[in-house]
């Protein structure tokens, strides 16, 4: 009689003899060549996904005030402004940009129709003044009166303040147009000879240059020496020398 491993160390031996042999993997799997060329896919596959370890395969949402975990590429452009930067350059530029000054030559020919019209006027106060104190007799304080309006209108026609000293001499001559017309002549003369300004050049005015417009002709040019131009506040030296 046999014993129970004596059995199946026997039935396992029929079973080897009996039983074929079952393939599972089918016969491309056993191929050299396939097997190479998926070697070769799947490295490139994993090295794909090592190479960009953001990649995603959902969207991702973000609300306001979420926090980014990756760089954000907006879909337009915004506009940035590096404020602190942008002043630095406009004040570069500004630095070396050369002011422009207008120059009218008409002046000379205003100022003498203005000096004609205020000397006019005041003569002609004058006139009615003498009338006046020919027919009546006037007070101290009256005159005092008179002289105070005859100086602030002729101060106001031509655009100028006067001390008392300044407009007594010009009523000692009585305003006559001949006074007017010497006044005129030697306004135009220096005019016509001396570059005149009534503005202060700044300090990037004196190291650039200025530019001069003529105001008539619209043309234009370079000006670098400074000292050439008289403020109108120093022409008393330059009035005694004519």
């Amino acid at each position: 009689m046999l014993s129970a491993n004596q059995f199946k160390d026997q039935v396992f031996q029929f079973l080897k003899k009996n039983t074929r042999q079952i393939k599972f993997t089918p016969g491309i799997f056993r191929n050299t060549e396939f097997q190479e060329w998926a070697i070769i896919i799947i490295l490139n596959i994993i090295l794909a996904f090592l190479l960009t370890p953001d990649t995603h395969f959902s969207r991702l949402e973000y609300k306001t005030g979420s926090i980014a975990t990756r760089d954000v590429r907006a879909d337009r452009d915004f506009l940035v402004e590096d404020r602190t930067s942008i002043e630095q350059k406009r004040f570069e530029v500004i630095k070396d940009i050369q002011s422009v000054y207008d120059y009218d030559s008409d002046v000379p020919a205003q100022i003498r129709a203005n000096l004609t019209k205020a000397f006019t006027m005041i003569a002609q106060s004058y006139s009615k003044e003498a009338s006046v104190k020919s027919s009546a007799v006037t007070s101290l304080s009256t005159t005092k009166g008179f002289f105070r309006q005859s100086k602030n209108t002729f101060q106001e026609a031509l655009g100028i303040t006067l001390t008392d000293d300044e407009f007594n001499i010009l009523n000692k001559y009585r305003f006559t147009p001949s006074l007017s017309e010497k006044i005129s002549r030697l306004i135009a003369s220096i005019y016509h000879s001396e570059s005149i300004t009534n503005v202060t050049f700044l300090k990037q005015d004196i190291d650039n240059g200025i530019i001069i417009r003529d105001i008539n002709t619209q043309k234009e040019k370079d000006e670098n020496n400074l000292d050439l131009i008289r403020h109108i506040s120093n022409l008393d030296s330059l009035i005694r020398e004519r």
